[in-house]
């Protein structure tokens, strides 16, 4: 009987293992919690108290030995002058008083000790409590310039994004990537604009018609000083119209000193290029409406054949100035059509002699442009040199502040009287926490969420490198808090390095790498763990490789992760490589074991898979009768109830193996 339930019984104590050692794991935790409470002797406030009543005693003892001193010159006067009877009894009290006083003064040197004992450890606790204080003013200091700096990495952030914008837009790479976001950026700043836009301009321009990147950016720094955004929508309007420009027989720039000129003329907004391109419509379309129009002011339609068409809004508008008023609504209305009459007569009259010579029209430099532009270089370089610093240390600063703010929160739960009351209530903390969860007692629930509290935290820092980061991240914010710990304590020599190194940019671009690291660190935890899920294995596992990556070329490996011993990987696998060698809960066989033995060596013991999946247990039953029968009993019997109790310990076992 033995040897054929002894594997499942054997199985089962596997199976329990775990959960034993974490019963142990919790009990040597209360016991740690006790040892606390035994270590922790006095309270700042019960040893004040101790040091006052020594100091009460010691003065009483001073009060005391003077009165025996007293006393003792009292004695020698009448063992001078007494009767010898008196002087008999005065040098008896004399020896008594002598001896007194000796006590008292011994017992004054240990007061006087203990006093001294004492006292350092009121001012240990005071030197302790100044320390925090200064610790908690350097952290909230510390706290409030990282979040200066994180702010201060704005144009970081403006960068990158602008090159991210501009690289999706343009296809540029290297150099002439980062020169176009240079240009883009110094024309945004010297005249309080959007660098993006700036970019979306030129882009549009330099695909839709022709030239460089950085001609086009050239001639829409020159339409700024041009005045061409006098109606403060010149980028909007070089942006809308690409597409008619080259269509009105125009260039980039006669374009822009087209809407400079207009903008000076008072036409607002961008009235007079969309009164030229309805024009345009217009002649394209030629309907009646059209040759009635130009017939009233003498041309006709084959007369506008060959030019383009702002050469025939020019003769247009020559010929309009000698006509009637009538036949020159005619023309407002149905050749520049609304645009036209919102631009104005006198406008449109003007183009015949306007002169699109945009080297011709005065050029009047922004207020402050060369010191604008001197800032705007430095932090386009700086902000290159940065890289993605900026966005990684920004998207942590939610956790900086969060530190910052339950500094105080810390502070108050670890002050030496909310230790010492938590301290004396664990002294019986298992038998207590016990009887609370039974009477579902509300104080109760909350110590026993305390301990568990500590106790999950304790786990997740033992395997730090393992999982335990990705572990505290399932405390939220507290978890956030100590992971950013966690990732300052690792890396705080590389951070100091930095500073003396590289400066203050190297020092705070690496100080934004090691708080970024505290979230990237349980990700890629998170998912080595879902990695070895089926079916989830190369996405995350992909994923983790990807952070991981990242982490080591920018030194965020720490010692811990690095090299693993062999050992502990041995130890981990104990369990699964005892289940390779069993068979499983349902009843398949291990590769190992589908050939058994039978006979002596063999257990007797076969589970497998009968037809329609039905499982079966097949066993080989010896029974080894060391017994005997008495008259008048029915071996029978005896056997079934023999054979009932091995079939109940191997059910028994099955349902362990279930739950």
């Amino acid at each position: 009987m033995d040897t054929t339930t002894s594997w499942i019984l054997d199985f089962v104590d596997h199976i329990t293992k775990p959960v034993k050692d974490v019963m142990k794991a919790i009990g040597k935790m209360t016991d740690s919690l006790e040892e606390v409470s035994d270590t922790v002797k006095l309270s700042e406030k019960d040893t004040k108290i101790a040091l006052q009543k020594s100091k009460e005693y010691y003065k009483e003892l001073e009060k005391s030995i003077k009165e025996v001193e007293q006393e003792l010159k009292e004695l020698e006067k009448t063992k001078k002058s007494g009767s010898w009877t008196e002087q008999q009894k005065a040098n008896a009290a004399y020896d008594k008083a002598k001896a007194k006083v000796e006590n008292y003064r011994k017992a004054l040197q240990g007061a006087e000790e203990d006093i001294k004992d004492l006292q350092d450890q009121v001012d240990k606790f005071k030197e302790k409590a100044d320390k925090w204080t200064d610790l908690v003013t350097g952290i909230n200091q510390g706290l409030e310039l990282i979040g200066k700096a994180t702010d201060a990495l704005d144009f970081n952030v403006d960068v990158q994004n602008l090159t991210v914008e501009v690289q999706r837009m343009t296809d540029l790479t290297g150099d002439a990537l980062d020169d176009f976001v240079r240009r883009s950026r110094k024309i945004a700043d010297v005249y309080d604009e959007d660098a993006q836009d700036i970019a979306r301009a030129a882009n549009a321009m330099t695909k839709q018609n022709g030239g460089t990147f950085e001609e086009n950016l050239k001639l829409i720094e020159e339409g700024y000083k041009k005045g061409a955004n006098a109606n403060g929508d010149f980028i909007d309007q070089l942006k809308e119209y690409q597409p008619f420009i080259r269509q009105l027989g125009l260039d980039q720039s006669q374009a822009i000193a087209l809407i400079a000129k207009s903008g000076k003329d008072g036409v607002f907004s961008d009235k007079a290029i969309d009164s030229i391109k309805e024009a345009d419509l217009s002649l394209r379309e030629m309907g009646k409406a059209q040759v009635e129009a130009l017939s009233g002011i003498g041309i006709k339609p084959e007369d506008l054949i060959g030019k383009t068409t702002f050469e025939a809004i020019q003769l247009i508008s020559s010929k309009m100035k000698g006509a009637t008023s009538q036949a020159r609504q005619l023309i407002l209305a149905d050749i520049f059509k609304g645009a036209g009459e919102d631009a104005g007569q006198q406008f449109v009259q003007e183009l015949s002699t306007m002169d699109l010579d945009i080297t011709k029209l005065p050029s009047v430099e922004q207020a402050g442009a060369e010191l604008k532009g001197w800032f705007s270089e430095i932090t386009t370089t700086v902000g290159q040199a940065f890289g993605n610093i900026g966005t990684f240390a920004q998207e942590v600063t939610p956790v900086i502040d969060l530190v910052s703010g339950m500094v105080p929160v810390y502070q108050a739960l670890t002050s030496a009287t909310w230790f010492q009351n938590i301290a004396l209530k664990v002294q019986t903390a298992q038998q207590w926490l016990l009887n609370a969860a039974m009477n579902a007692n509300p104080i109760g629930l909350i110590i026993i969420a305390i301990a568990a509290l500590i106790a999950f935290i304790a786990v997740a820092i033992n395997y730090w490198d393992e999982f335990g980061n990705a572990m505290v991240m399932l405390l939220g914010p507290i978890g956030m808090i100590i992971s950013l710990i966690m990732s300052l304590r690792e890396h705080w020599d590389s951070v100091v390095s930095a500073f003396k190194s590289d400066g203050i940019l190297g020092g705070i671009k690496r100080l934004g790498l090691v708080i970024l690291d505290a979230v990237l660190k349980p990700v890629q935890q998170l998912l080595q763990l879902l990695s070895k899920i089926p079916g989830l294995g190369n996405l995350a596992g992909s994923g983790a490789k990807w952070i991981e990556d990242f982490r080591k070329s920018n030194q965020l490996i720490g010692a811990g992760e690095k090299d693993k011993p062999a050992e502990k990987k041995e130890k981990d696998s104990t369990v699964n490589d005892y289940l390779k060698k069993k068979p499983d809960v349902l009843g398949a066989i291990a590769p190992d074991d589908k050939k058994k033995k039978k006979g002596k060596d063999g257990d007797g013991l076969n589970v497998g898979s009968g037809s329609n999946g039905i499982k079966s247990i097949v066993m080989n039953l010896t029974v080894n009768n060391a017994f005997s029968v008495g008259k008048g009993e029915n071996i029978r019997n005896i056997a079934d109830q023999i054979t009932g109790h091995i079939n109940d310990r191997l059910r028994d076992a099955v349902i362990n193996l279930g739950g």
